[in-house]
């Protein structure tokens, strides 16, 4: 711009001054042509062209459709090389510059806009796009006020005073693409406006949180990493319709997504939240859906407050420190297929403070702290096929009068308790499968009206446990295999129903009520096999327990306290279980053809014979039971009710004489059967003692008959009854079994064991039911037990009982009765001759043996052989085999080598033949014969040395002459190559040897005259290779070869001349690939080296001057000295690169005078030496500005004599002199400013007092100003 200026005062020179005015007026105003690119070409942060202040100033007054490019040169004081990227340091706000609509500024990735504390982008306009561009160091780098339709596309902003974008109420439709925002002073983003999209972008370290929405409607945040803030990661306030998908969120310190009580339809998918320092989801917000998301890590995973309508789904929440998810004051929420566990000290479901309509279905919840789901003072749950294990405490719990829940189809195990009620009502649970836990399947706590259905129940300490709770329904369900109680009310809990369920394999008992736990029925149960009792009914009253069935328990069926069988005693007694009410006694019971069964009897003390009133009008209830089930006590036992046959009354005096019809239960005859009473507002007695119904026996058959047994074995007997109508029955056990006193012997049950000898009368006799005696007998023949003892050859007697016998013989010993049998167990016959025992034909393998006599007896043969000794002896290899040999049998004798190695492993024997001793000894050389043993044997093998080892050892090359070599041969021993190669620069060499041979040669020999060992000594060397480039002589090898543990020491020059304007400058050493610090290398040599040194080249550049004033000289704009005419600036400069080369463009000379360069800047291409010389001339502005000033004199002089000549005396004559002076001086102050702008040089200096241009200045003035003041004279002299 300053030529033009210039250019314009040249055109103008010799007007008039009104001209000049006019022109200079002209250019001031003058403007460039607009255009749609605009171009940054350097980093200052001026106005002047190429700027970015220029650039967005124009596009300001271009109107739409701008777009800001970067083209800056790598010479720029801005521009970084180890990044490849630009900076622009603000020196002030880049804000209010309001840029028009339709605008982009691109930095295409290599801007850094460094805001140096003030702000960068404030955006009142439309449709604006920041991208590519690195935004730093400013309050807030991004703000919007009234921006609509902005887009911010791969944005790096960082170390932020407050925000890193900002949005006002009045923005709309901003689009964050791509952008990297951290370290900001306040939230990432903070927008208040409507519509924004945030897509894969990552925001990290803020001092407050990520994100921080208010008051926006429609918002999008997509596959973005928000992390490591001191708040929120997304802080959502009075927002409508949000989704958040795709995100990763941690590391915070609150909570990752939080939306206020006027936040609705917040929509939160695929997302990862972990590691906040509160909770991962915090809501009080409507409408919210989570799904697919991953929450861990935190205080919660989810925290919904006073929030409605949210739905939760598919999600994995786990490992936090608090509950998984809290439900606080919220309705209508909806859990489902989610994974929750590790809750380190809660739940992992909290659902508390009035929470209503929950649904929490389809979720696996386990291994968190306390309990899977909890349920305080909240109502209307539904919790349904859930699988629900390993909990500390409770699967399931609900307190604090929560109610209105439903808990069905859930698997829950592994828990303290599988599900808890505390304090809660109107609690339904059905159809679920609870096992394994350490306390109750179901505990109820304080709880009314609970309905427990068809649930599997298993494997725990209770099955269902409740105290102090009224209302409950038990029914249906399947209680089995705990190690406690199957179902345990205590402590006042009344009014219950236990119905139809089947409660079996309990460890204690089936059903225990204590502790006033009145007023209910268990009825229509089945209860098995339980370690204890089947019912037990404990400090309690008016349980009516009736129709059950009963088998397999440990103890009664049903047992009042105290525990055992409580005896009738004719009263009712408050102290016991159902206060003792006393049990039927069945006096007589008798079946009756037409399935009519006759019974008798009453409810009183047993052996009263009568009933007594206390009792009467009572509810008798009749069953079969298993023989000898239930306890029993002076020899009744008062039994399990297995099958449920029929109810009765008894009169009112508490008797019964009656026949009953018995419909759908068949009676065998035989059958035992048992009762139990029950009265109203009393309850249900005890089982009565077992009776069996029978018919009416006529004869008995005793079997088997006239039967032969053996001393000591045993014979069973039955007993069948017979009566008139061709019926019998087994009445074993109830008759008397006699055999003949003399007989002796022991009786078992119906069993009889023998002892006696002899022909034996057997009796049989049985009371029948109507008092006949009836009997029955036959005969036993009891017999001897025959023992025979045998001895095979050779002939040795038998020792039996202390009595030596020749062989066979036999005995027959009465049951029982004791002998000793023993045979001699070696007999030496000579030192190298025994008889041998080898065993008993029974395989007994002792030779003395003790025999207890029981049936059936047997025989017994001794087996003796006789034997030879063999003695085979070898002082090398391994002989076979010494021993006792049987007489006539074959015996091998082998050498195993007729080779043999000594136990050192250096000298060789060989067998030489065998030296035998004895009749049937073998003297040979064969290493392997059989000899017939008749006779005692000893071999000895007989051996002499042949061969030395000669041990050659070396870890490389291949070593030849080693071995096993013949005694007293001479031996040559020789390494094949002494240097191996053993990979890429590694090598071994060898330095000599060791042992029974110490020189350095390849090759030597030995006199084999002993065992020899020798071994190479070899050592690791590694190659170092020594490089540079351009290659220059440093004294060191190319490549050399160095041992392993070597060191090396390497200092390389930093400069190498070439020539006196050439030299080789360091510029790193790399060794093996890697920069090494510095010149020096003093390592020790482990590995191969490869040494790379770079050198680069510089050229001398003489830079000197026409004048004797210090002149500043820059290149690439950065100072590098001083020259002048007699100072000459020698500079090194890298070879092949193209520099610019400047020096100041004007002097100051002195009184007004300057130097001006003409040329001041050079382009240099450093491709030889170079000199530069830079031509200065003299300027003076002042002494330039004399026509100027002349010509304005002028002016006004004429104008003053045309005055005169006119005779003009109006006012303008009275001002024209001092006219003169002020427009003389406005001319010498402009044209000299102009003339400075065009040398560039500060006019204050050129206006210096001892500027010699002062004095033709003067008289100008002085000359036009006296005239003009004679003119004025003389006018006013004619004119006065």
């Amino acid at each position: 711009m300053s030529r033009s200026y210039s250019l314009t005062i040249i055109l103008l020179n010799g007007l008039f001054f009104l001209l000049l005015i006019l022109s200079l007026s002209h250019l001031s105003h003058a403007s460039a042509s607009p255009t749609t690119v605009w171009t940054v070409n350097h980093t200052a942060d001026d106005w002047n062209p190429g700027s970015l202040r220029w650039a967005i100033q124009q596009a300001e007054t271009d109107g739409d459709g701008s777009l800001i490019l970067f083209n800056i040169s790598t010479m720029d004081p801005g521009y970084d090389p180890t990044t490849g990227k630009w900076t622009i340091t603000l020196t002030g706000d880049l804000t209010w510059l309001s840029l028009e609509s339709n605008t982009t500024i691109d930095g295409g990735g290599k801007i850094i806009i460094d805001g140096s504390n003030f702000y960068i982008f404030s955006i009142t306009a439309e449709n604006i796009t920041l991208k590519n561009l690195e935004l730093k160091n400013s309050p807030i780098p991004v703000r919007f006020y009234d921006g609509d339709n902005a887009t911010l596309e791969n944005l790096i902003i960082h170390d932020t005073g407050s925000y890193g974008v900002y949005g006002d109420g009045a923005t709309e439709d901003l689009e964050i693409h791509s952008c990297t925002i951290y370290s900001t002073g306040s939230w990432g983003v903070d927008y208040w406006g409507n519509s924004l999209l945030l897509e894969d972008s990552n925001l990290s370290f803020s001092s407050a949180g990520g994100i921080y929405l208010q008051n926006t409607v429609g918002a999008q945040i997509r596959r973005t990493i928000i992390h490591n803030h001191n708040l929120q990661g997304v802080d959502l306030n009075n927002v409508l319709h949000i989704l958040i998908t795709d995100c990763s969120i941690y590391q915070l310190g609150s909570a990752g997504i939080a939306a206020d009580s006027s936040t609705q339809d917040v929509k939160i998918v695929g997302s990862e939240v972990s590691h906040t320092s509160s909770y991962c989801i915090t809501l009080s917000s409507r409408d919210n859906l989570i799904e697919n998301c991953t929450l861990t890590f935190a205080l919660s995973g989810i925290h919904l407050l006073n929030s409605d309508n949210s739905t939760i789904r598919t999600c994995i929440i786990y490992n936090h420190s608090d509950s998984c998810i809290l439900l606080e004051t919220s309705t209508n929420t909806k859990i489902e297929s989610c994974k929750i566990y590790y809750a380190e000290s809660n739940y992992g479901v909290y659902i508390t403070s009035g929470s209503s309509k929950v649904l929490i279905r389809d979720c696996t919840i386990h291994h968190n702290n306390i309990s899977g789901i909890s349920i305080d003072a909240s109502s209307d749950v539904n919790i349904s096929d859930n699988r629900i294990y390993s909990h500390s405490f409770d699967g399931v719990s609900t307190v604090s009068n929560s109610h209105s829940i439903y808990i069905y189809r859930n698997t829950i195990y592994d828990c303290g308790n599988g599900i808890a009620c505390n304090i809660a009502h109107d609690i339904h649970i059905w159809n679920n499968e609870i096992y394994l836990f350490t306390w109750n399947g179901i505990s109820l706590i304080q709880s009314t009206s609970i309905k427990i259905f068809s649930n599997r129940i298993y494997h725990g300490l209770d099955g269902v446990a409740a105290r102090q709770s009224t209302s409950v329904n038990i029914s249906f369900n399947h209680i089995y295999g705990n190690t406690k109680r199957g179902i345990y009310l205590f402590q006042s809990s009344t009014d219950f129903l236990i119905m139809n369920n089947t409660i079996e394999d309990d460890s204690w008992c089936g059903v225990v009520l204590e502790g006033n736990s009145n007023d209910g029925v268990v009825g229509g149960n089945i209860i098995l096999n339980n370690g204890g009792i089947g019912v037990n009914v404990t400090s309690s009253e008016n349980i009516t327990i009736t129709q059950n069935l009963f088998g397999g328990n440990g103890n009664l069926a049903i047992d009042l306290s105290p525990q055992g069988i409580n005896f009738n005693d004719g009263i009712l007694n408050a102290a016991q279980g159902n206060r003792g009410i006393d049990y039927p006694v069945i006096t007589n019971i008798t079946l009756l053809p037409g399935n009519i069964l006759h019974i008798e009897g009453y409810i009183n003390i047993e052996g009263a014979g009568s009933g007594s009133p206390t009792f009467g009008n009572a509810k008798i209830e009749l069953y079969l039971v298993n023989s000898g089930s239930g306890d029993c006590s002076g020899g009744e036992c008062y039994g399990e009710g297995t099958s449920y046959i029929t109810s009765f009354n008894a009169d009112v005096n508490g008797e019964f004489n009656l026949n009953l019809v018995v419909i759908g239960v068949a009676i065998p005859n035989g059958s035992y059967l048992s009762a139990t009473a029950t009265l109203n507002d009393i309850g249900t007695s005890e089982f009565g003692p077992n009776i069996r119904a029978m018919t009416v026996a006529s004869r008995i058959e005793i079997a088997p008959e006239n039967r032969t047994i053996l001393s000591g074995e045993c014979i069973s007997y039955q007993v069948t009854a017979y009566d008139d109508f061709g019926n019998s029955w087994d009445v074993t056990l109830k008759s008397n079994l006699t055999i003949d006193p003399s007989a002796g012997g022991r009786w078992v049950s119906n069993t009889y064991c023998s002892i006696h000898i002899g022909l034996w009368e057997m009796n049989a006799s049985y009371k029948a039911k109507n008092g006949n005696i009836l009997r029955d007998h036959t005969f036993l023949s009891v017999e001897g037990i025959p023992y025979t003892f045998r001895v095979e050859k050779p002939f040795e007697k038998i020792n039996v009982d202390g009595i030596y016998y020749d062989p066979p013989v036999t005995f027959r010993w009465e049951v029982n009765t004791v002998h000793n049998i023993s045979v001699p167990s070696i007999h030496y016959i000579g030192r190298d001759t025994r008889h041998r025992f080898v065993g008993w034909s029974d395989g007994y393998s002792s030779a003395t043996r003790q025999i207890t006599a029981s049936p059936p007896g047997g025989t017994y043969t001794a087996y003796i052989i006789r034997e030879y000794k063999v003695l085979v002896y070898t002082p090398y290899s391994y002989a076979c085999c010494n021993g006792w040999v049987e007489e006539g049998s074959q015996w091998r004798i082998h050498l195993k080598s007729s080779i043999a190695i000594n136990r050192k492993g250096d000298m060789k024997y060989r067998f030489v033949k065998w030296l035998g001793v004895g009749e049937s000894a073998y003297r040979g050389r064969n290493l392997s014969f059989i000899i017939t043993v008749n006779s005692p044997v000893r071999e000895t093998a007989l051996w002499e040395p042949y061969q030395y080892l000669l041990k050659v050892e070396t870890p490389y090359s291949v070593a030849q002459g080693g071995g096993w070599k013949d005694v007293g041969s001479v031996v040559s021993i020789s390494l094949k190559r002494t240097t191996v190669p053993l990979g890429e620069g590694v090598r071994a060499v060898f330095r000599g040897w060791r042992g029974d041979y110490t020189g350095n040669k390849s090759t030597f020999s030995m006199l084999m005259n002993s065992p020899k060992s020798v071994e190479a000594i070899w050592v690791i060397q590694y190659r170092v290779r020594f490089s540079t480039t351009p290659e220059i002589d440093l004294g060191m090898p190319p490549e050399e070869w160095r041992d392993n543990g070597s060191r090396l020491y390497l200092s390389l020059p930093e400069i190498v001349p070439v020539s006196d304007e050439e030299r080789l400058c360091f510029l790193r050493m790399l060794v093996n690939g890697s920069v090494v610090e510095g010149r020096v290398l003093d390592i020790y040599v482990s590995a191969p080296l490869d040494i790379y040194a770079t050198y680069f080249r510089e050229y001398l550049i003489v830079i000197k001057t026409n004048i004797e004033k210090f002149v500043n000289i820059y290149v690439d704009s950065s100072p590098r000295g001083l020259a002048s005419h007699s100072k000459v600036l020698n500079l090194w400069l890298e070879a092949g690169k193209t520099y610019f080369v400047s020096v100041d463009k004007t002097v100051w000379k002195g009184c007004g005078e300057w130097y001006v360069a003409k040329s001041s800047m050079s382009e240099v291409k450093m491709d030889r030496p170079r000199m530069l010389y830079y031509i200065y001339y003299a300027v003076n502005p002042l002494m330039e500005s004399l026509i100027y000033i002349l010509l304005a004199a002028l002016t006004i002089t004429i104008l003053g004599v045309v005055l005169y000549l006119k005779k003009y005396r109006g006012w303008i004559v009275r001002i024209l002199p001092y006219l003169s002076i002020l427009l003389t001086v406005i001319v010498l102050l402009s044209t000299t400013y102009l003339r400075c702008e065009y040398y560039h040089v500060n006019w204050h200096l050129s206006l210096d007092p001892c500027n010699i241009a002062y004095l033709p200045i003067l008289v100008i003035i002085l000359s036009s100003t006296l005239i003009l003041l004679y003119i004025k004279r003389k006018l006013t002299q004619a004119f006065p």
